[in-house]
């Protein structure tokens, strides 16, 4: 993990996420994401789209509801130390695949997570239900996300991530309902991801938002990693320090 021997350096804790398409695990394409993810040497990952045959080596898993084959997660999060406090309900408003909380410990002490998977703006239009209209259940996702961050008890830092399934900009969201419910969801909560990240220099859909932690470096890559296509999403990590004392 991040070395933080030196006195004068501040305990960090890394945090990643992307979106691996569904790819398996054990084949060339979803074992190059793999290795790439191990790579970063991260102490929390924020998984979509992924499999719960995710190969946990050390460490340990907790995941959405199940969605697809019995194999599939809309969300998955791997942390380096034990899981606590599993939630993968969220809010009755959430489609069940794609939420799951926990609490982890890490090197700046414990943190909740929030894994989301936002409804994407075709979801119960073209497949599924078909009694939707375009954006409405992501709509629906972001305000009940709203309500859930707004009763989260601030006791420890909290980290919001996954794929939003919008494209963000701190500089500007946007004035479409669907940019504004997504605003109102994080409002307080700073999606450091936002804009475009250093080593994948576009908008993308999977962030990471974080309340009493501050970001001390961002950076990204894209979906293509040593020539090979692992997924159709870049990733982003972030190292954190604590922003200030966590409330009780």
């Amino acid at each position: 993990m991040i070395d933080t021997s030196a006195s004068e350096q501040p305990a960090l804790v890394r945090v990643a996420t992307w979106n691996l398409e569904r790819k398996k695990p054990t084949t060339p394409t979803g074992t190059a994401g793999v290795q790439h993810l191990e790579s970063l040497d991260a102490d929390v990952l924020m998984l979509t789209e992924s499999r719960l045959s995710y190969p946990a080596g050390h460490g340990y898993i907790v995941a959405s509801q199940s969605w697809g084959d019995a194999d599939e997660r809309k969300v998955l999060m791997w942390s380096a130390q034990p899981w606590t406090d599993v939630d993968d309900v969220g809010s009755v408003e959430f489609p069940p695949s794609r939420f799951v909380a926990a609490t982890t410990n890490t090197p700046i002490g414990p943190v909740r997570v929030f894994g989301v998977c936002i409804s994407w703006h075709m979801a119960n239009v073209q497949y599924g239900n078909r009694n939707r209209r375009p954006w409405q259940d992501h709509i629906t996702y972001c305000r009940a996300l709203r309500t859930l961050i707004g009763e989260f008890d601030r006791s420890l830092p909290l980290v919001v991530a996954g794929d939003f399934n919008q494209r963000l900009s701190n500089a500007k969201l946007g004035t479409s309902q669907r940019a504004l419910e997504i605003a109102r969801a994080f409002d307080g909560i700073e999606i450091v991801t936002a804009d475009p990240v250093p080593g994948w220099n576009r908008p993308e859909n999977d962030h990471i938002a974080v309340e009493g932690l501050s970001s001390v470096s961002v950076r990204g890559w894209g979906n293509v990693v040593k020539g090979v296509r692992c997924s159709d999403h870049g990733g982003v990590a972030v190292d954190f320090s604590i922003d200030r004392p966590s409330r009780g």
